[in-house]
């Protein structure tokens, strides 16, 4: 029994000695504007509709973490989100087009490991994954009618995150998230809609349909 008490404690020690703790923070943009038609033959006979929208998100995360060891470190990270749809629905026929604008501010929670691929001199490639939950709160207006919808998110995500090292405490990174793969599933609910059905999806998340397309941060190891 000593000798295991030796061994645990030894062991604690020498993971101690060399693990790092780690605080940072990164900064992620994205988009996207789009243009559909539904029922483009109706619309050749003028009976369709156009619908136009762009999207513009904007995420904050700090971090704090714990380096195990040169290879492996874990951690949490904490989202901080909002995003604004400005979307326009045109029907054929109609005297005027139908806007709607949707404001969304949320938070969430997401613990992650992380493994260094490589390191060559400053550069470095780490795979990152995580996952955990978001609460996110949407204000939408149309026709001068406001809704405002809870969606609380959830998932896994892997991506790749590429490092540059400025000196021993302070690096820089970028997430590719246009490179990440995983599972995100959520549900909505409406707290002023009556009419409005909640709903439970489940998305697979690859390459450019992942919210967060790249995001920018850094890194201060104590």
């Amino acid at each position: 029994m000593k000798k295991l008490l030796v061994i645990l404690t030894t062991a604690t020690i020498a993971v101690s000695a060399n693990a790092q703790v780690f605080l940072g923070g990164s900064l992620g943009f994205n988009y996207q504007t789009s243009n559909s038609v539904k029922n483009p033959a109706a619309e050749a006979v003028g009976s369709g509709s156009t619908t136009k929208s762009n999207t513009t998100k904007l995420t904050f995360t700090p971090t704090i973490g714990y380096d195990i060891n040169d290879k492996w470190s874990v951690g949490l990270d904490l989202n901080l989100i909002w995003n604004k749809n400005i979307g326009e629905t045109a029907q054929s026929g109609a005297l005027e087009s139908i806007k709607n604008t949707a404001e969304t501010f949320g938070w969430g929670i997401r613990p992650f490991v992380r493994y260094t691929i490589f390191k060559i001199k400053k550069f470095g490639l780490d795979a990152k994954l995580d996952g955990g939950f978001s609460n996110n709160r949407e204000i939408s207006n149309a026709r001068k009618n406001s809704v405002t919808i809870n969606y609380l998110k959830y998932g896994v995500l892997l991506s790749p995150i590429l490092t540059f090292d400025i000196n021993e405490h302070f690096s820089l990174e970028s997430a590719l998230g246009i490179a990440g793969i995983g599972w995100e599933g959520y549900k909505n609910t409406a707290e002023n809609y009556s009419d409005y059905d909640s709903m439970t999806e489940n998305d697979f998340i690859f390459g450019l349909n992942n919210q967060t397309v790249i995001s920018f941060g850094c890194i201060y190891k104590f």
